[in-house]
């Protein structure tokens, strides 16, 4: 019990020893705070802010089939896949075993064109079909003539065309004429040539024209447009979008087009947008090729993202051969703000220190461990944390040379 209070006494006594220090150790001075340094460099001023936009096209057209009467709406053909290009006087697609057609025109289809239907869309057809190679007139008369290459354009893809029925009394035939008799006109020839089994005797003037049978009446098949088989276009596209085979559709567009130049939007964050200074420069990667495009004025207000920060769309063009398999993907930009001058001494805003005047000053660091000596300068360019200084008076600074940050205890 002694020792252990021993050995707790001792123990208190060192401690105490050691809390306390002696006269001459109070006199030792303390040791200075170390001064934490960074370089002088040479370089160019400029701010990065890096992020992902989505290519678009800017004028697209949705392509929707047409609901049949009977039977369903499906997707039941794919010539064109995404990416592809529109080919005039070709399907885009085929809904429940008929083609769609791609044709250039600016009127909407609307109705069916059959033998003797007139007007705009009749002219554009015909406009349209010319400029596919096709040997017809542009009258805005839907006649033999048009319906003849109608047929050819079904076939020349391998399909049939719809027909309808013309009557005619011309008494010519052809591949697409039919030769049917009218019930009445079947009936006038039996009489006849029954009246002509039991009169025999009477004078042969009579019996020849009693035996004279009237003309039959016959109708030629005609090619139509059924409506919902041709899609007119304002220009060619690229297919952005496309059902997929087997698919029913409904009110949703079973081809979406893409008709003008690519362009990437980008959503602006609101710190970027106010960084901008007329100075930035905007650049993506295509096909492992860096390329700089042209940054364009921002004039839309800022909307709300949906975690509640503000935006700034802006949508920037593509160069025009940029591949076409690029729509819809996300492609990584770079925006640089700041001038390409290159400054001969730059130093962290850390390392700007005020004077009492209001002027702007630096502390060089000569050597490790000294003090460091104070340098007025003036401000030239500022960016990216980064300060342009110049030395005033006569001081010099140049790269290389180092200045105070702070300093640690």
């Amino acid at each position: 019990m002694v020792i252990a209070v021993l050995l707790i006494a001792g123990g208190l006594g060192f401690g105490a020893r050691a809390l306390v220090s002696t006269p001459a150790e109070a006199q030792l001075p303390e040791e200075p705070p170390q001064v934490v340094t960074a370089e002088v460099t040479s370089q160019r001023l400029t701010t990065t802010f890096d992020g992902t936009g989505v290519v678009q096209a800017k004028d697209t057209s949705k392509v929707t089939a047409q609901v049949a009467s009977k039977g369903r709406a499906v997707v039941s053909g794919r010539p064109l896949s995404r990416g592809d290009h529109v080919r005039w006087c070709e399907p885009l697609f085929e809904v429940s075993g008929r083609p769609v057609f791609a044709l250039a025109g600016d009127v909407p289809s609307y109705r069916t064109l059959t033998r003797d239907s007139s007007g705009t869309d009749v002219r554009q057809l015909q406009s349209a079909l010319q400029d596919c190679g096709y040997a017809i007139a542009v009258d805005g008369e839907y006649g033999p003539a048009t319906a003849a290459v109608v047929k050819q354009l079904y076939r020349d893809v391998g399909y049939e065309p719809v027909w309808e029925e013309i009557p005619t009394n011309t008494g010519s035939t052809s591949d697409d004429e039919t030769g049917t008799e009218t019930e009445g006109n079947k009936t006038e020839r039996e009489g006849s040539a029954h009246q002509g089994s039991v009169t025999e005797g009477l004078p042969a003037e009579s019996d020849a024209t009693a035996a004279e049978p009237p003309t039959a009446q016959k109708t030629v098949k005609s090619a139509t447009i059924p409506l919902g088989e041709v899609a007119f276009l304002p220009s060619g596209g690229t297919v952005t979008d496309i059902a997929a085979l087997g698919s029913q559709l409904s009110d949703k567009p079973a081809v979406t087009l893409a008709h003008s130049g690519l362009s990437l939007h980008i959503e602006l964050k609101a710190s970027v947008r106010t960084a901008l200074d007329g100075t930035q420069r905007l650049s993506v990667t295509i096909n492992g090729e860096p390329t700089e495009l042209e940054f364009p004025e921002v004039t839309v207000e800022g909307t709300a993202n949906d975690s509640g920060g503000l935006i700034y769309p802006i949508d920037v063009p593509l160069p025009e051969d940029a591949p076409s398999d690029l729509l819809g993907s996300g492609l990584d930009y770079r925006i640089t703000i700041g001038d390409e001058t290159k400054y001969a001494t730059v130093v962290p805003v850390a390392a700007l220190y005020s004077d009492p005047a209001g002027g702007s000053t630096v502390r060089l660091v000569a050597e490790p461990g000294t003090e460091p000596k104070t340098v007025p300068v003036s401000v030239a360019a500022t960016g990216s944390g980064q300060v342009a200084i110049k030395a005033g008076g006569d001081a010099e600074l140049e790269a290389g040379d180092t200045v105070a940050i702070g300093a640690k205890p």
